[in-house]
């Protein structure tokens, strides 16, 4: 697997002058679309396709104006189907620069496809995102961070510069494979994850919500650690859990305590990967772990 890195191996650190780490604010923007995905009617479980469409409807008005006041850069990762329902909020991200990238078309299960329907997924998702976002679109997060060892030749097939869906390093490194150009990794960890933390649906009622002061100490704890490492702090966040008001005052306190850190490169994981390829920088690479080890494992029979 590790074939490529020496033990002791260093994470990236290329980042450009004056900065010697990063951070990434990054909201997927699912909605409801995980639901059908699942083959669950609306009509069954209405109360919960309306908590879910809190976050376009209502949450992400109050994200672009903290974005707009914070001055920060954002990355926002949309089903495609979310994008058809909304395509005047995606190209207003768009228009203030914020980043659009790929993330299933209805939020499909990653796990339960064949290559060639993850195929046909990938295609048509970003077909439709690059119409409606009038951006190249050039990084993916798989749904629910679910990934095939073929996920990276079918993403680069489709023009993906990145992905931000795995948890191998606290930097960017490359996921390899036999053949085709490496693709980059900006990775993510669930600690980071406002759905952890404040995530709560019928199906999950014994989920205890955290206080807001308890993830803000999570998150600054985790973003010190990686600043003192050098890497790249990538907070996944979901508009209808941490589009709250309440919640949403940890992710403005966030923001202002990442900007009082020296040198904290505080940008996208599109301009990451944009400014590793433009400057050739050696990047960490792995080869994809099997889900089936060759080895036969046995017990030896009892005497």
């Amino acid at each position: 697997m590790m074939e490529d890195m020496c033990i002791g191996n260093l994470p990236f650190r290329g980042w450009p002058n004056p900065f010697h780490a990063a951070l990434c604010l990054t909201w997927d923007v699912d909605d409801e679309a995980p639901f059908y995905s699942r083959g669950i009617s609306p009509y069954h479980d209405v109360s919960e396709i309306e908590q879910r469409q809190y976050g376009v409807r209502r949450a992400l008005p109050l994200i672009f104006n903290l974005l707009q006041k914070s001055r920060v850069p954002a990355c926002f990762f949309v089903p495609a189907y979310i994008a058809k329902q909304w395509p005047a909020v995606i190209q207003t991200l768009a228009d203030h620069q914020y980043e659009i990238g790929g993330h299933g078309f209805l939020h499909e299960p990653v796990r339960n496809l064949a290559i060639q329907d993850e195929d046909d997924i990938v295609r048509e998702a970003l077909t439709v995102l690059r119409k409606i976002s009038r951006q190249p679109v050039v990084g993916y997060r798989t749904p629910s961070w679910q990934f095939n060892t073929w996920t990276p030749e079918v993403l680069r097939r489709y023009g993906i510069l990145y992905d931000s869906s795995l948890m191998g390093d606290i930097s960017v490194y490359q996921l390899a494979w036999d053949t085709g150009q490496p693709l980059l990794e900006i990775p993510i960890h669930w600690n980071l994850d406002d759905v952890e933390h404040w995530g709560h649906t019928h199906a999950t009622r014994d989920h205890s919500i955290s206080s807001p002061s308890t993830v803000y100490e999570i998150w600054k704890d985790e973003l010190l650690g990686i600043v003192n490492q050098g890497g790249v702090c990538v907070l996944t966040l979901h508009p209808h859990v941490s589009g709250r008001p309440g919640f949403l005052s940890v992710i403005q306190r966030f923001i202002d305590f990442a900007q009082s850190i020296p040198d904290l490169w505080i940008t996208t994981p599109g301009h990451i990967a944009q400014y590793v390829s433009a400057h050739a920088l050696t990047v960490p690479r792995v080869r994809l772990a099997s889900t089936m080890p060759d080895t036969q494992y046995g017990r030896e029979p009892a005497p």
